[in-house]
């Protein structure tokens, strides 16, 4: 009999625990998903906001969303009508990544200082759009097993409503992706039995509500519930902590889709004298590109990536 999987709580910090301090918090605890409290104390303007509030700062705004069955087709949804979907309890949209630069929250909302070290902001690759993002869900949306593009590390801060996030380290991406298919097991139209090593992935598991941010590192999988009609805002990042994890991730989404709209490693060998460095930054990215190039120098069959 396979031996089932390990379920980890994911841990609780404060904000205050360390403040201004990016590197211990990455050398401490940016090694697995963890919760931090007080995240919005910079932000004041965002965190006293409630959901009439919300609702009458996006009235008339346009926000891009997905179909909440598939998370494929997306269109642009006036936020007014998000809201009335939120009140009726209909689950048509769900929005994930609509940028907040699009949105009045962009002059209200200052990323927490642990999480400003991002080669995303103010990169002439027109990533400023993933540093922050609107997420507007009904209740009872679901996002199944997915791999953040581009190797980003993540992060979401509700400011009202309540998830169960389930994340999964890179290493545990075998047992729930399909190899034939490609594509990981969805778990509301996928039988179990057709992924038989599902149950062995360990797993951190977690539930956020009004105020609490979730970050997790490049790489982890992750899938998340809605129980309440939920508003957040959540983000991206990449930077020299996990630059190697992030290039790792992005070969193993390159092996399996294709290089996308986005060059990864062109994004990481430019602009590097503007960006925010630590002293082995130059090692690190370095060995990051090398990866690439070696990746490439497999023969063509063998070019599987890997997540871990």
């Amino acid at each position: 009999m396979p031996h089932p999987g390990e379920a980890y709580a994911v841990p609780i910090l404060h904000a205050s625990d360390f403040g201004n301090n990016i590197e211990w918090f990455y050398a401490r605890h940016a090694h697995h998903p963890v919760i931090v409290r007080g995240a919005l104390a910079e932000s004041p303007g965002v965190a006293e906001l409630d959901r009439p509030a919300i609702e009458k700062l996006l009235h008339g705004f346009d926000l891009w969303a997905y179909d909440s069955a598939t998370l494929t087709r997306g269109e642009y949804v006036k936020a007014d009508v998000l809201f009335a979907d939120m009140a009726a309890g209909q689950a048509r949209f769900n929005v994930v990544d609509h940028s907040i630069l699009e949105t009045p929250l962009a002059d209200r909302f200052h990323p927490p200082a642990f999480l400003r070290h991002n080669w995303f902001a103010g990169s002439p690759h027109d990533t400023d759009r993933f540093v922050a993002s609107v997420n507007c869900s009904v209740r009872d949306s679901y996002s199944p097993i997915h791999v953040d593009p581009y190797g980003m590390q993540g992060w979401m801060c509700l400011l009202f409503g309540r998830k169960r996030w389930r994340l999964y380290a890179p290493e545990q991406i075998p047992l729930l992706y399909d190899m034939t298919s490609r594509r990981f097991f969805h778990r509301r139209f996928d039988a179990p039995a057709k992924f038989p090593l599902l149950e062995m992935a360990d797993y951190w598991e977690c539930e956020i509500a009004a105020g609490d941010l979730l970050y997790f590192p490049a790489g982890w999988a992750h899938e998340v519930v809605t129980f309440e009609e939920s508003f957040g805002i959540g983000g991206a990042i990449v930077n020299d902590f996990q630059v190697i994890e992030s290039t790792r991730s992005w070969l193993w989404e390159y092996s399996q889709s294709g290089p996308g709209d986005f060059d990864f490693i062109e994004f990481l060998a430019a602009g590097a004298a503007t960006r925010p460095r630590t002293p082995d930054c130059a090692s690190r990215t370095a060995a990051a590109i090398q990866l690439f190039a070696d990746w490439q120098a497999l023969p063509a069959a063998s070019r599987y990536g890997g997540a871990g």
